[in-house]
């Protein structure tokens, strides 16, 4: 009986042994869940598209920040809503996108505004006026201190600290001066020394005239005036040298040490 029971459990287990192995696996269904991308304000958008037209140097990145090349332009940034921003002297100014100018070789160029090297930081670019003002005060040695400079309505104005006189009035690139300056100031420091004689009261003695008026219609030629109307008078800017120059209308021409000529606008002071 043993035996039969033994004989048994060996063909059981031969049976089992050598049956097809057979691994379950257990299925797993995986939900991927796109990511969404952040739409762009209309606005940002354009003028993202709009840095990238001007060329490959500059980006607007969806940071909302500028970037020359890798670097951030420091103090702009703009807004998811597109408004493009500026800090200038510790404020933030709303720029205008039509007055900012991206430019792969001159690089941006904003209205108003300029990048100032020596501070790190943007500030009020200078105007036309006050560029050509601040050329004058170097061109003839006015010291800044004696003056009072003020810029108001696209005109810049120089005022003499102890009498009040307008000296200088400059809108756009003309410049005005006063008439006292421009000849003791301007053109006595620097003028063409001449043989004509004036009287008591600075006025050209009547025999030298004639010569006079052909110097001052040579002089005019250079300047590029082929005729002149209007009140026209010799005036004296040095008795000492005999330096005279010519007052026609609101112009001051004479030539300077060097024999070349100027001219200079007058303006009157109306106070």
């Amino acid at each position: 009986m043993k035996k039969l029971n033994l004989i048994t459990f060996i063909a059981a287990y031969l049976v089992v042994a050598c049956a097809p192995q057979v691994t379950s696996t257990s299925e797993v269904t995986v939900t991927l869940t796109p990511i969404s991308t952040p739409t762009l304000h209309p606005e940002f958008a354009a003028l993202q598209q709009t840095i990238a037209d001007s060329g490959s140097r500059f980006t607007l990145g969806a940071d909302g920040l500028l970037y020359d090349g890798e670097t951030p332009i420091p103090g702009m940034t703009v807004a998811p809503d597109g408004t493009m921003t500026l800090t200038v002297n510790g404020e933030t100014v709303t720029l205008d996108p039509a007055d900012v100018d991206f430019d792969d070789e001159k690089g941006i160029t904003i209205d108003g505004y300029e990048w100032d090297e020596e501070a790190g930081a943007w500030v009020e670019a200078e105007s036309a006026a006050m560029q050509q003002t601040n050329a004058l005060l170097d061109q003839y040695h006015i010291d800044p201190e004696t003056v009072t400079i003020t810029e108001e309505g696209g005109a810049v104005n120089v005022v003499d600290n102890e009498t009040g006189t307008v000296l200088i009035r400059t809108i756009g690139e003309q410049s005005k001066f006063d008439l006292g300056f421009a000849v003791d100031g301007i053109a006595a420091s620097s003028c063409e020394a001449l043989p004509y004689k004036p009287n008591k009261v600075g006025q050209m003695l009547g025999q030298y005239l004639p010569e006079f008026i052909e110097y001052k219609s040579e002089m005019l030629t250079e300047l590029g005036y082929s005729k002149t109307t209007g009140l026209d008078s010799p005036i004296l800017l040095d008795r000492v040298r005999g330096c005279w120059g010519a007052l026609i209308n609101d112009t001051l021409f004479y030539r300077d040490e060097e024999h070349v000529p100027h001219e200079l606008f007058i303006s009157y002071d109306e106070r």
